[in-house]
Protein backbone atom coordinates (compact mmCIF):
# COMPACT_ATOMS: atom_id res chain seq x y z
CA UNK A 1 0.00 0.00 0.00
CA UNK A 2 1.55 2.83 -0.98
CA UNK A 3 1.00 6.13 1.57
CA UNK A 4 0.49 9.42 -0.58
CA UNK A 5 1.91 12.60 0.77
CA UNK A 6 -0.54 15.32 2.51
CA UNK A 7 -1.41 18.08 -0.01
CA UNK A 8 0.48 20.92 -0.57
CA UNK A 9 -0.54 24.19 -0.47
CA UNK A 10 -1.58 24.54 -3.73
CA UNK A 11 -3.87 21.83 -3.58
CA UNK A 12 -5.86 23.38 -0.79
CA UNK A 13 -8.57 25.35 -2.38
CA UNK A 14 -10.64 28.19 -0.48
CA UNK A 15 -13.95 26.99 -1.25
CA UNK A 16 -15.15 30.55 0.40
CA UNK A 17 -15.76 31.63 -3.00
CA UNK A 18 -19.48 29.83 -3.08
CA UNK A 19 -21.17 29.79 -6.27
CA UNK A 20 -23.90 32.30 -6.51
CA UNK A 21 -27.56 30.40 -6.68
CA UNK A 22 -28.86 30.48 -10.20
CA UNK A 23 -25.51 29.13 -10.97
CA UNK A 24 -26.41 25.75 -9.06
CA UNK A 25 -29.71 25.60 -9.85
CA UNK A 26 -29.53 25.87 -13.35
CA UNK A 27 -26.13 23.21 -13.19
CA UNK A 28 -28.66 20.74 -11.54
CA UNK A 29 -30.85 21.27 -14.27
CA UNK A 30 -28.63 20.31 -16.85
CA UNK A 31 -28.87 16.46 -15.87
CA UNK A 32 -32.68 17.21 -15.65
CA UNK A 33 -33.09 18.65 -18.73
CA UNK A 34 -31.30 15.33 -20.20
CA UNK A 35 -33.29 13.00 -18.57
CA UNK A 36 -36.22 12.97 -21.09
CA UNK A 37 -34.42 11.86 -23.98
CA UNK A 38 -31.95 9.39 -21.99
CA UNK A 39 -34.93 7.76 -20.45
CA UNK A 40 -36.94 7.49 -24.04
CA UNK A 41 -33.79 6.12 -25.26
CA UNK A 42 -32.94 3.43 -22.75
CA UNK A 43 -36.70 2.46 -22.45
CA UNK A 44 -36.73 2.18 -26.50
CA UNK A 45 -33.29 0.16 -26.35
CA UNK A 46 -34.65 -2.43 -24.09
CA UNK A 47 -37.83 -3.47 -26.09
CA UNK A 48 -36.45 -3.45 -29.41
CA UNK A 49 -34.89 -6.95 -29.64
CA UNK A 50 -34.32 -7.14 -33.48
CA UNK A 51 -31.41 -4.51 -33.88
CA UNK A 52 -28.72 -5.19 -31.32
CA UNK A 53 -26.30 -3.25 -32.64
CA UNK A 54 -28.78 -0.38 -32.49
CA UNK A 55 -29.96 -1.05 -29.28
CA UNK A 56 -26.44 -1.30 -27.82
CA UNK A 57 -25.75 2.37 -29.65
CA UNK A 58 -28.61 3.80 -27.73
CA UNK A 59 -27.60 2.93 -24.57
CA UNK A 60 -24.00 4.25 -24.71
CA UNK A 61 -24.98 7.63 -26.12
CA UNK A 62 -27.58 8.02 -23.00
CA UNK A 63 -24.75 7.10 -20.73
CA UNK A 64 -22.45 9.07 -22.45
CA UNK A 65 -24.96 12.32 -22.39
CA UNK A 66 -25.98 11.76 -19.31
CA UNK A 67 -21.86 11.61 -17.63
CA UNK A 68 -21.78 14.91 -19.96
CA UNK A 69 -24.55 16.52 -18.44
CA UNK A 70 -23.24 15.54 -15.15
CA UNK A 71 -19.70 17.10 -15.52
CA UNK A 72 -21.92 20.54 -15.25
CA UNK A 73 -22.50 19.69 -11.73
CA UNK A 74 -19.29 19.70 -11.19
CA UNK A 75 -18.33 23.38 -12.29
CA UNK A 76 -20.77 24.15 -9.17
CA UNK A 77 -19.40 21.47 -6.74
CA UNK A 78 -15.90 21.20 -4.80
CA UNK A 79 -14.79 18.23 -7.51
CA UNK A 80 -14.91 21.23 -9.81
CA UNK A 81 -12.01 23.24 -8.00
CA UNK A 82 -9.73 20.13 -6.88
CA UNK A 83 -9.70 16.68 -8.66
CA UNK A 84 -11.18 13.77 -6.25
CA UNK A 85 -8.88 11.40 -4.29
CA UNK A 86 -9.86 8.49 -6.02
CA UNK A 87 -8.75 9.69 -9.35
CA UNK A 88 -5.32 8.30 -9.97
CA UNK A 89 -2.60 10.10 -10.64
CA UNK A 90 -4.21 13.62 -10.38
CA UNK A 91 -6.30 13.34 -7.23
CA UNK A 92 -6.06 15.79 -4.99
CA UNK A 93 -4.63 18.43 -6.95
CA UNK A 94 -6.21 21.39 -8.57
CA UNK A 95 -8.37 21.92 -11.62
CA UNK A 96 -6.65 23.61 -14.03
CA UNK A 97 -9.85 26.09 -13.84
CA UNK A 98 -9.15 27.72 -17.09
CA UNK A 99 -9.09 24.64 -19.43
CA UNK A 100 -12.56 23.48 -17.23
CA UNK A 101 -13.79 26.36 -18.57
CA UNK A 102 -12.37 26.23 -22.05
CA UNK A 103 -13.60 23.13 -22.62
CA UNK A 104 -17.37 24.09 -20.69
CA UNK A 105 -17.69 27.09 -23.37
CA UNK A 106 -16.40 24.40 -26.23
CA UNK A 107 -19.33 22.26 -25.21
CA UNK A 108 -22.02 24.67 -24.88
CA UNK A 109 -21.02 26.37 -28.22
CA UNK A 110 -21.25 22.97 -29.62
CA UNK A 111 -24.72 22.17 -28.49
CA UNK A 112 -25.89 25.54 -29.26
CA UNK A 113 -24.44 24.82 -32.79
CA UNK A 114 -25.89 21.22 -33.23
CA UNK A 115 -29.53 22.38 -31.71
CA UNK A 116 -29.44 25.47 -34.46
CA UNK A 117 -28.46 22.57 -37.12
CA UNK A 118 -31.13 20.20 -36.20
CA UNK A 119 -33.85 22.78 -36.49
CA UNK A 120 -32.13 24.17 -39.54
CA UNK A 121 -32.44 20.59 -41.23
CA UNK A 122 -35.98 20.32 -40.03
CA UNK A 123 -37.52 23.47 -41.80
CA UNK A 124 -35.24 23.21 -44.93
CA UNK A 125 -35.39 20.00 -45.42
CA UNK A 126 -38.18 17.90 -46.36
CA UNK A 127 -40.05 16.06 -42.93
CA UNK A 128 -39.66 12.24 -44.56
CA UNK A 129 -35.77 12.58 -44.74
CA UNK A 130 -35.07 13.41 -41.50
CA UNK A 131 -33.47 10.23 -40.10
CA UNK A 132 -30.57 10.30 -38.29
CA UNK A 133 -29.31 6.73 -40.56
CA UNK A 134 -28.37 4.53 -37.66
CA UNK A 135 -28.54 1.01 -37.22
CA UNK A 136 -31.32 -0.69 -39.71
CA UNK A 137 -32.55 2.29 -41.45
CA UNK A 138 -28.59 2.75 -42.24
CA UNK A 139 -28.38 5.76 -44.64
CA UNK A 140 -31.40 8.07 -44.90
CA UNK A 141 -34.27 6.86 -46.98
CA UNK A 142 -37.85 7.98 -47.59
CA UNK A 143 -39.63 7.10 -44.41
CA UNK A 144 -41.47 9.72 -41.85
CA UNK A 145 -39.25 11.22 -39.18
CA UNK A 146 -40.04 10.97 -35.68
CA UNK A 147 -43.05 13.17 -35.15
CA UNK A 148 -44.30 15.01 -32.28
CA UNK A 149 -44.26 12.05 -29.95
CA UNK A 150 -41.17 11.63 -30.01
CA UNK A 151 -39.39 14.90 -30.42
CA UNK A 152 -41.10 15.98 -26.37
CA UNK A 153 -38.44 13.94 -25.47
CA UNK A 154 -36.18 15.84 -27.43
CA UNK A 155 -37.24 19.60 -26.54
CA UNK A 156 -36.07 19.65 -23.01
CA UNK A 157 -32.05 19.39 -24.96
CA UNK A 158 -32.86 22.95 -26.39
CA UNK A 159 -31.78 23.85 -22.98
CA UNK A 160 -28.41 22.29 -22.10
CA UNK A 161 -26.29 24.12 -24.56
CA UNK A 162 -27.47 27.84 -22.92
CA UNK A 163 -27.31 26.21 -19.32
CA UNK A 164 -23.81 24.77 -19.74
CA UNK A 165 -22.50 28.25 -21.26
CA UNK A 166 -24.08 30.10 -18.25
CA UNK A 167 -22.48 28.12 -15.54
CA UNK A 168 -19.42 27.97 -17.38
CA UNK A 169 -19.35 31.58 -17.30
CA UNK A 170 -20.47 31.98 -13.79
CA UNK A 171 -17.42 29.38 -12.65
CA UNK A 172 -14.80 30.99 -14.95
CA UNK A 173 -15.62 34.32 -12.90
CA UNK A 174 -15.56 32.47 -9.31
CA UNK A 175 -12.33 30.47 -10.04
CA UNK A 176 -10.68 34.10 -11.14
CA UNK A 177 -9.85 34.66 -7.88
CA UNK A 178 -8.05 31.36 -7.23
CA UNK A 179 -6.19 31.41 -10.61
CA UNK A 180 -4.55 34.66 -9.50
CA UNK A 181 -4.01 33.04 -6.14
CA UNK A 182 -2.08 30.26 -7.41
CA UNK A 183 -0.68 32.45 -10.42
CA UNK A 184 -2.17 30.36 -12.75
Amino acid sequence: MRLRAPPSKAAVVNLDVAPPRWATVLAWSAPIVCAPSVIWRVAHALRTTTDPVGSGYLLVLSLLQLCLSLLTVGLVQGWGLTYPRWIPMVGGKPVPTARAAALGWAGGTALVLLTLYIFFVMIVEPPYRFSPGIGADGPPQNHPGPGSRVLRYYIPLVFWGPIVLAVTTSYYRRTAQLRTERGR
